[in-house]
């Protein structure tokens, strides 16, 4: 369209094309100069303006979907990124944690009741060294083998404090990755969150590009018309190159029958001439042997024949410059057709 418009507001026309017939109002105030001018430039724009306002439309809201669904894309990428990389655990928490309860009270409960033996034993000890009766050889026998236990009960102790230590040790590990975890899982479940309006935005998208098949169908229509109007242009264009050349090819015609009828004249003449030659010739040898009563219509002068045009011949002729680009076009097409 642009092509052609360009090409039309570039092609002058003649003056001498232009120039209004003597007496013709129509066309006396005519400012046209360009092939441009001839051509109804309200409705043209009202046609641009009308399919740029619903192509800015359907753009406007491809363009906000295209960058919601790329803003979702990379959204989506980035939340595989983190599942990928999250903290799993092989066992939920609630059963690591009971486990581990029962193997602390189990350590805690072997270690009280070492506790209560060493107790126990000191208070037998003590019984012993504060009592004023020399205790027997049984009773001596008897806290010999309890002392002689007290280095494997706080053996016992020792490994229990360590199996206690250890199980901390895991359930404070297993804490911190839990709490890492957890706050991963915030981080993740935010930013889901921080989508609601994304997705508000992409299900009002949506919902306004429902609406835009009245745009296209519109749009459609408008694009063919303007497709047509350009073919029109074009053609309006190369017609105005075909209508010089035939202004041309008609004021040859008018002069190829202007010179047949002088051609004609200057015979009719002749042959008048002749005619009127031989009359007398015929006069002079047997005019005065006949009486004019005998033929009343011999005497009338012969038929003359004239050429009357009808019509008047107003047909202006191109320009010099004019002429020139024309067979400059013509001289163009021979040589395309030449070498196709």
């Amino acid at each position: 369209m642009e092509n052609a418009l360009r090409a039309l507001r570039n092609r002058e026309v003649d003056p001498e094309i232009r120039k209004a017939r003597q007496g013709d109002k129509t066309f006396e105030n005519s400012k046209a100069t360009t092939l441009f001018d001839f051509l109804d430039e309200a409705s043209l724009q009202r046609l641009q303006e009308e399919s740029n306002g619903r192509m800015s439309r359907i753009e406007e809201i491809t363009n906000r979907l295209q960058e919601l669904v790329t803003y979702l894309i990379n959204q989506r990428t980035e939340f595989k990124g983190y599942l990928s990389s999250a903290i799993t655990l092989d066992e939920s928490a609630l059963s690591f944690a009971r486990e581990k309860m029962q193997l602390q009270e189990q350590h805690t409960l072997t270690m009280a009741d070492s506790l209560v033996s060493l107790a126990n034993h000191y208070d037998q000890v003590a019984q012993v060294l504060t009592a004023d009766i020399q205790p027997t050889e049984e009773e001596l026998y008897v806290l010999k083998s309890d002392t002689n236990e007290v280095m494997v009960i706080i053996g016992e102790l020792q490994d229990s404090l360590a199996l206690v230590q250890a199980t901390s040790e895991e359930i404070s590990i297993r804490e911190h990755l839990y709490a890492t975890a957890y706050q991963e899982a915030v981080a993740i479940f935010k930013k889901i969150e921080a989508l609601e309006p994304y997705l508000r935005s992409l299900v009002e998208v949506f919902r306004t590009a429902e609406s835009l098949d009245e745009d296209f169908r519109s749009t459609e229509k408008l694009i063919a018309e303007i497709n047509s109007l350009a073919i029109w242009y074009e053609e309006f264009h190369n017609s105005y190159g075909a209508l010089t050349l035939e202004i041309v090819r008609r004021h040859q015609a008018h002069e190829a029958q202007q010179q047949l009828a002088r051609d004609f004249i200057a015979r009719m003449e002749a042959s008048y001439a002749d005619e009127m030659y031989s009359r007398a010739l015929f006069s002079e040898r047997h005019g005065k042997f006949l009486p004019v009563d005998l033929c009343p219509a011999f005497a009338d002068p012969p038929v003359q024949y004239e050429v009357i045009p009808h019509g008047e011949w107003r047909l202006p002729m191109p320009t010099r410059a004019t002429l020139q680009l024309v067979e400059e076009a013509r001289n163009r097409d021979y040589d395309r057709s030449a070498h196709a």
